[in-house]
């Protein structure tokens, strides 16, 4: 067989392979960037308000509405209820996770404060299209809202256990025929403003609270029948079968077969919680091939069995503390 030839074939086996990756879910707990201890009871505190609008609204605009309007609610959210939403809702989040209880008592653990930071602007564009002599003017309000919280966590004798801030971003637009259509749809700021609040609670949240994020793990291919059926098995979630299929392809007399069998029985052990038996696993290939990529894992997996430990010995904690 030539080279070409050669060559030709084992580009299209890798092809082959690259297009049946096997992928499945993991779901990792991770620890906390506030480290609380044994804090079971959080009081949220109003936090204090600053922002402001920019709707860069042009003059013509401007006498086509009503200036009580203008001035009040449609240019800036009502800063009180801004505060009422972002208690509510930081309260609302933390209390969907579960790992704290909420309170309205001074008797709680601990209390969190701060501030919020918030920015609206407009951006309107003008653009033309001419069918035969008729020319469509059409306009389009490019509107972005910024939120950013810094709070702190304290507790009961005033002691900062920790401080940090987070900040969230959207976009939203309209189009129609005229400036004043498009701000008739786009409307007063408040939407805005709650909305990019409202991404502003899961990032607190996973400052103080453990989170789960799922994520993907490709399963490594090979031609062996025995880590195609293992892989098939596991995207269907039949992880038996999947485990004996990689277990039998370990005794295989190629390296390469051995290691995918063994990278994805590692990738068992994650998915079932081993993440002990995971790093063995992910140690031994290194150990096999000195891949940069599998020396990446082992890392990875060191920071997972960190953040468990760090997350366990909270849990001792919160369970030894006679406080509720």
């Amino acid at each position: 067989m030539g080279f070409l030839k050669k060559s030709m074939l084992f580009l299209l086996g890798a092809i082959s392979l690259a297009g049946c990756a096997s992928t499945v879910q993991v779901n990792v707990r991770h620890a906390p960037e506030l480290g609380l201890g044994a804090v079971k009871t959080v009081k949220i505190e109003k936090f204090t308000v600053q922002g402001g609008v920019n709707l860069n609204l042009s003059r013509n605009i401007l006498l086509d509405f009503v200036g009580d309007v203008v001035v009040g609610g449609f240019v800036e959210p009502d800063r009180a209820s801004l505060q009422d939403a972002h208690r509510q809702g930081l309260a609302a989040a933390i209390a969907r996770n579960g790992y704290f209880q909420i309170s309205d008592s001074d008797a709680a653990n601990v209390r969190i404060d701060g501030g919020l930071d918030y920015h609206v602007s407009d951006h309107v564009t003008e653009s033309e299209q001419k069918t035969g002599s008729v020319t469509i003017k059409t306009y389009t309000l490019a509107r972005t809202a910024n939120a950013t919280v810094v709070f702190h966590v304290t507790d009961k004798s005033g002691k900062v256990l920790g401080s940090s801030k987070v900040s969230a971003d959207l976009q939203r637009s309209w189009n129609g025929a005229s400036e004043a259509e498009v701000r008739g749809q786009a409307g007063g700021t408040t939407g805005v403003v709650l909305e990019v609040l409202a991404d502003t609670h899961d990032k607190v949240l996973q400052k103080i609270a453990p989170y789960y994020v799922t994520e993907q793990r490709t399963l490594r291919q090979r031609w062996s029948d025995q880590i195609k059926n293992g892989n098939k098995a596991a995207e269907q979630g039949n992880w038996q079968e999947a485990v004996q299929n990689w277990n039998a392809a370990l005794s295989s007399g190629k390296q390469q077969d051995r290691v995918a069998a063994m990278y994805n029985l590692a990738v068992y052990d994650e998915v079932t919680g081993k993440l002990d038996d995971a790093l063995k696993k992910y140690e031994e290939i290194y150990s096999l091939t000195k891949d940069s990529d599998d020396a990446k894992e082992v890392d990875r997996i060191k920071v997972r069995i960190n953040e468990e430990s760090a997350l366990k010995q909270a849990e001792n904690s919160r369970s030894a503390s006679s406080s509720p």
